[in-house]
């Protein structure tokens, strides 16, 4: 079984941060080099503000339509476990029946990586796709884990990953990846 990270992985977040980040606070962010940004505003406050308004204007990645309905075509559950709150949910599902035209899945928040880690060693999940560093090691440390995929963004490149790590540049590599695998076994 795999699942997906959301933000960054299946919808393309940053492109609409940098956009509000400009437009608001005149900000200009073209290289993120850490996960978490320092902003001179409460994003406590204003990101899921930003999120909760912007969801629909969001595009999904280059391929995540298409891996997606690959993991559908071979039968596989549709799992996206996201860090972001849960007051998010019901834009959150619309954007996914939107964007990916898919009714078929499920739809998990967790909020911090531990949580996320807990929830798939319990779902015995055996793949997950993410972009955020820390996560994928620490998931990757789960003995019911085979791989992580980590796509590729500038606030995780040239760093350390743990072996069972897999470093991809999009959710479409992951899956064909996930699907190369699970055919040998």
């Amino acid at each position: 079984m795999i699942a997906f990270d959301f933000d960054d992985v299946i919808v393309d977040c940053i492109s609409i941060l940098r956009l509000v980040l400009r437009r608001d606070f005149n900000i200009d962010i073209v290289n993120i080099s850490e996960y978490n940004l320092s902003l001179p505003i409460n994003k406590k406050i204003y990101l899921p503000c930003c999120i909760n308004n912007f969801t629909n204007a969001m595009p999904p990645l280059p391929g995540a339509k298409e891996a997606i309905n690959l993991i559908l075509e071979k039968n596989f559950p549709v799992i996206f476990i996201t860090a972001r709150n849960y007051d998010t949910k019901k834009e959150t599902i619309n954007w996914i029946k939107n964007n990916l035209e898919i009714d078929n899945f499920s739809l998990v928040h967790k909020t911090s990586p531990e949580e996320k880690a807990k929830y798939i060693k319990y779902s015995k999940i055996e793949y997950f796709v993410e972009d955020r560093l820390l996560t994928a090691n620490l998931v990757s440390q789960l003995d019911s884990i085979k791989n992580v995929f980590l796509i590729n963004r500038p606030w995780n490149l040239n760093r350390q990953i743990c072996d069972k790590v897999i470093r991809v540049d999009s959710v479409l590599d992951a899956v064909n990846f996930f699907l190369s695998k699970t055919n040998k076994e």
